[in-house]
């Protein structure tokens, strides 16, 4: 019994430390440029949120992002 909570608990976490690729970060930045969402590209690429925003932030600066950010939310409002 529990064995099999190690193996299940041990899966979820080298699962949640997946890496990006070079392709998928670039990928992400055309995807979010190109007016997709935060959430949507989370579960395309199978990461969090957060994972999404920090390479975004790394590869577009962080005031590209919010700019492009607050643009995506007020095409919403």
């Amino acid at each position: 019994m529990w064995d099999n909570f190690l193996e299940l608990k041990l899966k979820v976490i080298f699962n949640l430390a997946k890496r990006l690729t070079e392709k998928q970060k670039e990928e992400i930045k055309i995807n979010f440029l190109d007016n997709q969402s935060v959430e949507f590209l989370s579960e395309k690429f199978n990461c969090t949120k957060s994972t999404i925003i920090r390479n975004l932030k790394k590869s577009l600066g962080e005031l590209k992002y919010k700019e492009i950010l607050n643009r995506f939310n007020s095409t919403f409002d």
